[in-house]
């Protein structure tokens, strides 16, 4: 026959007269807390979600200026931009998501629009716009 314990547990003595005490257990979060304060670490920025690289420079779109990039806030994931400094010489810019909007945006701030190279312009709109919008940028620029 099995002997039933009586009266409260005598887990706090142990066989040579050390009491244990039960500590107050914490979770991982609050240990994770407590040893990340005492670490000196620098906070790093995060990135944005729409971050923004670009992916031709002006080179490559022959005109000064305006540049492909990559936006994530767009559904196509990309927009162009062009790029010019304003009188107290502080760099501004103005984006839009086709090339047609953003030669419209250019034209109605009347903004300077320096071709450097005419043959890389037109290989970069044919490569970049439809054909509407294709015919439209050659007729008002060489039109």
């Amino acid at each position: 026959m099995a002997r039933l314990a009586t009266g409260p547990p005598s887990v706090n003595k142990l066989h040579s007269g050390i009491e244990n005490i039960p500590k107050k257990t914490k979770n991982l979060g609050e240990l994770f807390n407590e040893a990340k304060k005492n670490q000196p670490f620098k906070k790093t920025r995060r990135r944005s979600k729409n971050a923004r690289k670009i992916l031709y420079d002006y080179r490559k779109s022959g005109v000064s200026g305006l540049y492909k990039m990559r936006d994530t806030g767009y559904t196509q994931k990309f927009c162009f931009r062009y790029v010019f400094f304003k009188e107290n010489n502080k760099q501004s810019s103005v984006q839009r998501k086709t090339l047609r909007e953003l030669y419209d945006a250019i034209i109605e701030k009347q903004l300077p629009l320096d071709i450097i190279d005419g043959k890389t312009f037109c290989t970069f709109i044919d490569a970049n716009c439809n054909d509407d919008d294709y015919k439209y940028l050659i007729g008002k620029i060489w039109g």
